[in-house]
């Protein structure tokens, strides 16, 4: 309410394309973002984006954050094409405006090795996404969440296409990582812990996968509990586990 009203207010006093009026609508297209409501996002981005290309020119920062903005929106409308086009154009230029190592060349780097990945082109998601770790890790270093989030997405991919050995060093620097980074119970932690396990099991190993599950569900049932989603898609794969294993009370008792 108090977006809506402040846009309300600056549209009557300052006028649709006064900067102080574009930050409002990108305020509030952010907050839209952030509920999943993309569809109510979509036409304050679209408008951010085309005021910004006309009054600062498409190569001015405050136009590639819109430009961004609003690709990540198609992208998770399921639009990806158009997503494709803007993630491909905001990268080509923050990579002519700020250089190959900016952290904002370095996310939209990402985006795009993203979007290639949910539309399961492995191939052309690969190198974005090793070359966005090889730079984030020299320049923001290992610790920093946008490192762990490459290592994980790389981590995933190699899972996916079935390399395992590639997969497993990469889900224990991310698991190591954020233990100490984010801490036990976060949910990125969490999710370490089920990918490493997930590629233990794939590998046959078990035990290794037996006690990473256990720790995960128990860390899960306490933070986000019980009915949460990812609970409970831990604790189906622990039962498996536990049947798998003969381990047939503990499986009954989940």
């Amino acid at each position: 309410p108090l977006y809506k009203q402040a846009l309300e207010l600056r549209r009557r006093v300052l006028g649709e394309e006064h900067p102080d009026t574009l930050s409002t609508m990108k305020n509030l297209g952010s907050l839209y973002g952030t509920q999943g409501q993309y569809a109510l996002a979509l036409s304050f981005r679209e408008k951010v984006l085309e005021v910004r290309r006309r009054v600062l020119g498409d190569e001015h920062p405050d136009t590639l954050t819109a430009m961004s903005d609003l690709g990540v929106n198609y992208h998770y409308q399921g639009q990806y094409d158009l997503a494709r086009s803007l993630y491909k154009k905001t990268l080509d230029l923050r990579r002519r405006v700020f250089g190959e190592e900016h952290p904002s060349t370095l996310v939209s780097m990402s985006n795009l090795g993203t979007l290639y990945y949910s539309q399961g082109k492995h191939d052309f998601a690969l190198p974005l996404w090793k070359e966005c770790l090889e730079l984030r890790r020299r320049v923001l270093g290992e610790d920093h969440p946008n490192t762990l989030a490459s290592i994980s997405n790389l981590a995933l991919l190699y899972k996916v296409q079935g390399k395992y050995n590639l997969a497993l060093p990469l889900f224990k620097q991310a698991l190591e990582l954020m233990r100490r980074v984010l801490g036990e119970e976060h949910p990125d932690t969490l999710a370490a812990m089920r990918n490493l396990g997930s590629v233990y099991y794939a590998q046959g190993k078990h035990d290794l996968a037996f006690s990473l599950y256990k720790e995960a569900l128990e860390l899960s049932r306490r933070v986000p509990g019980d009915e949460d989603p990812k609970t409970l898609v831990t604790m189906h794969r622990f039962a498996r586990l536990c049947r798998d294993l003969d381990k047939l009370d503990l499986a009954r008792a989940l």
